[in-house]
């Protein structure tokens, strides 16, 4: 009977299967055989319940998922219902039912061993500075190189690596800039030996001779950890990517709740996210060639932040308040226990035994206590906010007493206080639905969270309460109402409380963050600058006396008057001079000495703030900084007060940062608001009572939010990424102007630009705004009314925007924010505050199962939505793997660009896969083949690291092999391919691989170069074969060639393998060659005709003969004029910056002279783009006949079609014909049709330049890593494809290669690669089964 249950599901699944991809309409075949079905099962109903409602459930909602696909909604609703009475509810995933999600999860790597090679490069690079810096100094840097070294296997360790070459590259700067490296201090140092140990490398440094060569070696050591870092950071990407168990790794020991999701994956973002890796010098930026990682990796933390989330919320719904509130109860449990172990209290213990423990140090235990109650807050904090939704009130006083506790034992003591006075405060809002008994328990928690301790498990409070308030004395009879003058009584007590609790509440900013003084760089240059004028000033004197000198004894005889009178001027105009210079020199001296006292003051202040002095803090801030007895601020009279905006007019204009500001303000305000110090006159009368001070110490916070810091911070934030993109020449010339120069320092200090690697100046800014804004909502919550109420809500919304924006950078701010608005919100009564949903959301395309409009996938998408079990969606995402495959091979030829579309979404279902079921095999092997489609070779070969089983898979080898080859390491081909045939001999895709790695050994590309010229003798040039090849060939073969600068050499070897075998040129073999920018040139050059200039001064002209041959272009790119043209030399540069295009115009003058469009001896098509109008031009041979205006010279038409936007200027109003047409055979095509060719006759062979799509869902991302910025490039070449092969069918063909990392059009360091895989592709097209080549040889033999 099982069995043919089996047999009818696998019947229906081919017949429904049929029916949707054949679209036939009638329906009943179908129904009928779940009519069939469902007799089966029921008869199973006796023998086997069990069975029988597993299939029952598999029955409707197959059902279901049918009928509603073709369209029968209500039926298929029935269908559902139906189902869920049978529903199998599978046991719980295990991280659903632990707080903590996948914990220790890492990366499952068989480790390549490659740690060897890399510290020998570290021990070479260190023995250089030995002899400086010895051994103690040394094995500091080798440990830190260490850690480098290793490959992370989790986010942690990624994270640990970025913060190491962080610290090891401020290590080697302080070397190279000061002379002494700032090591990190170890907690277990002690300060004298930090001393010690700088003091000892400061000597070293001094003694130090050499000091040129030390540098060099240490920026070498600096650029090799660099190097080591960044491929640890790509191999992680690299392997997260390929990984069966991404999710867990990414998402590794995070609590299952919605806010520390979002926390962990704004974490991530903070390293992944586009905006980071996209942004150059900086310890997160990715190069041109792995952005696509950075982007593929963010993709999926976005999609498993999701899935989580979706989870979480299924979870929830399905088991309610008790999800969190059940796993919180245990971690409470746990928290006390860890507690009680700490202080010894064994006898106490509830859940935890003492052998287990007890190895564990008191200071580890009470570690473990806290780690646990902020796990159980968390958790409360989580089923708080259902409760909230839901208005039940006693569990929301209880959970929120719990959540106190939690953050007592947490050492998070004012926010313990604030979440227990906002249980009171819940209660004293609904009056009516409270007794006695309650107002005890919640006002015993806040008792406990400010003076008592918490040792129990389950802490009883006590039947009544004593507190200072004698309206509390009246609480003695449990369950009882409160009265109205009762309740009034204990508001007004619960005010005093939370009176003397705004004080300490005010959040304290963190210095870390922040530079508090100017610095030192900029005030050595501004005494420098001083000192120049200075200089200037005396020389100025001296010349002027000196020129006094010579003119009176020049001219003592001639002139006994005159001579005198003009020295006598001389002698003046030099000591006008040189003084009005020295008295500049002595006013800008000035402006050091003002920003070194303000440090000073700075440092005094800062000094008595830690020491808890706050009236000497105050009295140091406002003492006097210059001679004119100027002051950030006076409070001694009356009607005295602090300005802000005056402090940061003073501070900014005397070189202080607008973070540091902010941060002083913070400080200052908090100072105003403690009540510890007092504002007396001369006289000593208290000038300023308490309310005062505070009313200031609010001003003084809104100071903090000022605009002018705010510009401040972007301005600074705009010069250091300003200064990230500059050439190095002209941050050179800046420097010499800085030294040579009066002016004032355009550089920015170095401090400033090491601060701007780890954290932009308007995050800075923005944290300490945060801080200010709390401060401010502490006030108005506890202070105002109602107006101040929606004021403090406004201000909290602010800074949660500001965290949600700032997501990477969130300091301390957050953790008070959290009981703030939960205060807020009883206070309130509005609906509590939800999470941010898009808190990293970017764009991406469309990545969902129904990517194609077909109904057998929507009915595969329904089955998957309906069904829980695993195997189930593992066969599910099988067949849609398995069905976008054979789309994809199916659309190769066709276009291009959706088969990378389908193969991607095979790729995806793959790895849905393979997170189900890591032992997956054939999922592997078709995640390998869909990454190998999608030219990710990297990858492909990185998959063996995390699937050791694949070792013994001939496809796998197979397919590694290829990977191999296209990254042209021919000896891991082999390797490969041998392996793959010694498991399978009968492996027929791997033999034929291993045929064309023979032939590529046999064949390479030197040989073949070498051949091309030793038979270009053998080319035949005859006027007869053109003619007739016009004529009297029935077919009208048209050759279209891409743009892409330096990937010309493509195309031309792929020509002059056609010439080698045919032994005619193109010219001879085509009717019409299409070209754009470098395909542009490549055309003129096979169909402009040979030329000669004769004794007479008269240009003589081959009416069969082409200027060039396809090996003589060929040659232009491999070892010609091309790498002068498009070398990356800042020579070349400044050359186009004076004579634009100068390269390309004297080389095409060179080639073409005065030939015109209407000389070529064939037809041709060379588009190029208006500037003015953004249309696209066609200069054209047909036209330059029929129209005398339009018969261009062949270099006007180059000149414009190769015209490349920031490369060349624009020519005669046109630019780079890419810009529109960089496949220009769709052009050629319509221009045939336009000459009055058949269609039937036409034959279009489009030779490619190579592609770069690592994303098929956004296929222009990238194009500007291979061309310039553009939209719809890559859509454009694949629409002309498909419209081409629906147009002519097997009469077109594409020959295009498929790069895995983006070779720009100028790029002349990829040739040889270039050659190499355009080699490849010769030998792949013999070797397929269609054998392309061939064919279109043999078609020309014909003629």
């Amino acid at each position: 009977m099982d069995s043919q249950i089996e047999n009818f599901f696998s019947e229906i699944e081919n017949l429904i299967e049929l029916q949707l991809q054949e679209n036939i309409q009638d329906k009943s075949e179908v129904k009928k055989k779940f009519r069939e079905g469902k007799k089966l099962i029921d008869e199973l109903e006796e023998d086997n319940e069990e069975l029988y409602k597993f299939f029952k459930f598999k029955y409707h909602t197959t059902y279901a998922s049918y009928l509603k696909t073709v369209g029968e909604v209500d039926n298929a609703t029935k269908q559902q219902n139906l189902a869920k009475g049978y529903k199998n509810f599978e046991s719980m995933d295990p991280h659903k039912k632990e707080s903590i999600l996948f914990m220790n999860a890492k990366l499952n790597l068989n480790q390549v061993s490659e740690e060897k090679s890399l510290l020998e490069d570290v021990e070479k690079q260190l023995k250089n500075i030995q002899p400086i810096l010895g051994d103690n100094i040394l094995e500091s840097i080798r440990q830190i190189f260490k850690q480098l070294i290793k490959l992370p296997v989790t986010f942690r360790e990624y994270e640990e690596i970025v913060n190491y070459a962080t610290h090891l590259n401020k290590t080697i700067d302080a070397l190279i800039y000061e002379g002494i490296i700032n090591l990190e201090v170890p907690q277990n140092a002690e300060t004298n030996e930090v001393e010690q140990l700088e003091h000892q490398i400061k000597t070293i440094v001094e003694r130090n001779k050499n000091k040129q060569e030390f540098i060099d070696s240490l920026k070498r050591l600096k650029d090799l950890a660099s190097e080591i870092t960044y491929s640890r950071r790509i191999a992680f990407i690299q392997h997260v990517l390929n990984s069966s168990n991404k999710k867990e790794v990414l998402y590794s020991d995070t609590l299952f709740t919605e806010e520390e999701i979002n926390k962990r994956s704004r974490k991530l973002a903070s390293y992944f996210h586009p905006d980071k890796t996209n942004k150059p010098n900086t310890p997160n930026s990715l190069r041109d060639k792995h952005k696509n990682l950075g982007a593929d990796i963010f993709k999926v933390i976005q999609e498993f932040r999701d899935i989580l989330l979706s989870e979480l919320r299924v979870t929830s719904n399905n088991e309610g308040l008790s999800f969190h509130e059940k796993k919180a109860n245990e971690l409470w449990k746990l928290t006390i226990d860890f507690r009680n172990a700490a202080k010894g209290q064994w006898d106490k213990l509830k859940v935890l035994k003492k052998d287990e423990i007890k190895e564990f140090s008191s200071e580890e235990l009470e570690n473990f206590s806290v780690s646990n109650g902020i796990l159980a807050y968390q958790e409360y904090r989580a089923a708080c906010k259902i409760v909230d939704r839901e208005k039940q009130l006693k569990k929301q006083v209880k959970l929120r007493g719990s959540m106190a506790l939690c953050l007592y034992v947490s050492n998070k003591y004012l926010e313990a206080q604030l979440y227990a006075l906002s249980a009171i405060q819940l209660q004293l809002k609904n009056p009516q639905k409270v007794t006695r008994q309650d107002l005890i328990d919640a006002t015993n928690i806040f008792d406990k969270v400010k003076n008592g301790n918490i040792t129990e498990a389950n802490p009883k409070p006590n039947t009544e309460i004593k507190l200072k308030s004698n309206s509390l004395a009246l609480v003695k009879i449990v369950d009882q109402e409160i009265s109205f003058f009762e309740r009034k009584a204990f508001c007004r007590s619960i005010n005093e409380d939370m009176e003397k609790l705004s004080t300490e509440l005010l959040l304290k900013p963190d210095r870390s963050l922040v530079r508090y003084q100017a610095a030192q760089e900029e005030i050595l240059h501004a005494k420098k600058r001083a000192s120049k004028y200075k200089m200037a000033g005396w020389a100025t004197f001296a010349a002027g006396g000196l020129a006094s000198t010579v003119g009176i004894a020049e001219s003592a005889t001639a002139f006994m008057i005159a001579g005198p009178i003009a020295g006598l001027f001389a002698i003046g105009l030099g000591i006008y001079c040189g003084t009005k210079l020295w008295r500049k020199g002595s006013s800008l001296l000035e402006e050091p000495e003002i920003r070194e006292n303000l440090n000073e003051i700075m440092k005094d202040a800062l000094k008595a703030y830690d020491k808890g002095n706050y009236q000497a803090f105050f009295e140091q801030l406002s003492k006097k900084y210059d001679e004119n007895g100027s002051r950030l601020f006076k409070l001694e009279e009356r009607e005295d007060s602090i300005i802000p905006k005056d402090i940061i007019d003073s501070l900014l204009i005397h070189g202080f940062r607008s973070d540091g500001i902010a941060y002083l303000l913070n400080l200052l305000g908090e100072v105003l608001n403690s009540g510890k110090i007092e504002i007396k006159g001369k006289t000593g009368k208290i000038e300023k009572t308490t309310d005062e001070l505070k009313d200031l110490a609010k001003n003084v916070f809104l100071g903090v939010l000022s605009e002018r810091l705010k510009e401040q911070a972007k301005k600074l934030d705009d010069r250091v990424n300003n200064l990230r993109s500059r050439k190095f020449f002209k941050s050179f010339s800046d420097k010499v102007k800085d030294f040579f120069s009066f002016q004032e320092y355009s550089d920015i200090a170095k401090v400033h630009r090491d601060d701007a690697q780890e954290m932009p100046f308007q995050s800075r800014l923005g944290e300490m705004c945060n801080i200010a804004r709390i401060n401010l909502s502490i006030f108005d919550i506890i202070h105002g009314g109602q107006i101040e109420v929606d004021r403090a809500k406004e201000t909290i919304k602010k800074i949660r925007d500001s965290i949600n924006c700032e997501h990477q950078f969130v300091g301390m701010a957050k953790s008070r924010l959290e009981a703030l608005e939960d205060l807020l919100w009883v206070v309130n009564g509005d609906e509590q505050p939800k999470e941010s949903p898009e808190l990293l959301q970017i764009t991406f395309s469309a990545d969902t199962m129904n990517y194609i409009d077909n109904k057998y996938l929507r009915y595969l998408d329904e089955k998957l939505q309906q069904t829980t079990s695993n195997q189930e969606k593992i066969e599910i995402y099988n067949k849609i793997a398995v069905f976008y495959g054979q789309l994809a091979e199916k659309e190769d030829k066709i276009n291009r660009l959706n088969s990378l579309k389908y193969w991607y979404h095979a790729q995806k279902s793959y790895e849905h896969i393979r997170e189900m079921d890591v032992d997956n095999l054939d999922a592997t092997l078709g995640f390998a083949k869909c990454l190998l489609k999608l030219s990710k070779y990297t990858q492909v070969v990185k998959l063996l690291d995390t699937n050791q089983g694949l070792t013994s898979s001939s496809e796998y080898l197979y397919y590694c092999s290829i990977a191999y080859c296209r990254k042209n390491d021919y000896d891991k081909a082999n390797e490969k391919i041998v392996h793959a045939l010694s498991i399978d001999s009968r492996n027929k895709s791997a033999s034929r691989q291993c045929e064309i790695l023979k032939k590529l050994k046999k064949n390479t590309i030197t040989s073949r170069t070498k051949r091309y010229n030793y038979y270009k003798k053998n080319i035949k040039y005859e006027r007869s074969y053109l003619v007739n090849s016009r004529n009297n060939n029935p077919i009208y073969n048209v050759l279209s060639i891409d743009g892409g600068g330096i990937r010309g050499v493509l195309p031309a070897l792929w020509l002059s393998e056609i010439e080698n075998r045919t032994h005619r040129p193109i010219s001879h073999l085509f009717n019409m060659i299409a070209g754009t920018s470098t395909g542009g040139f490549i055309a003129a050059g096979l169909s402009a005709p040979d030329w000669s200039y004769s004794e007479e001064k008269v240009y003589n002209y081959s009416d069969f003969k082409p200027k060039f041959s396809a090996l003589e272009l060929l040659n232009f790119y491999r070892e010609g004029q091309a790498k002068d043209i498009f070398a990356k030399k800042w020579l070349n540069y400044y050359k186009r910056l004076f004579s634009p295009s100068s390269e390309f115009n004297h080389y095409f003058r060179d080639q073409f002279c005065e030939t015109r469009l209407s000389q070529a001896l064939t037809e041709l098509v060379i588009p190029a783009a208006n500037v003015i109008d953004n249309s696209t031009y066609l200069f054209t041979r047909y036209d330059a006949h029929n129209d005398s205006s339009k018969d261009h010279t062949f270099i006007e038409a180059l000149m414009a079609t190769t015209a490349t936007p920031t490369f060349f200027s624009p020519y005669n109003g046109y630019i780079d014909g890419g810009m529109h047409l960089n496949n220009p055979a769709m052009a050629a095509y319509n221009e045939a049709i336009r000459y009055e060719v058949s269609s039937k006759r036409v034959s279009v062979l489009s030779l490619g330049t190579g592609e770069y799509i690592p994303d098929p869902l956004n296929p222009d991302k990238y194009w500007d890593q291979l061309f310039w910025p553009k939209d719809n490039h890559n859509a454009q070449e694949c629409n002309t494809d498909s419209q081409l092969y629906n147009t002519l069918g097997n009469c077109y063909q594409r020959w295009q290669v498929f790069f895995e990392e983006p070779i720009g059009f100028n790029d002349i360091q990829s040739i040889p690669y270039l050659l190499e895989i355009g080699n490849q592709y010769i030998e792949e097209l013999d070797a397929s089964d269609d054998n392309p080549m061939n064919k279109l040889v043999e078609s020309f033999y014909d003629i």
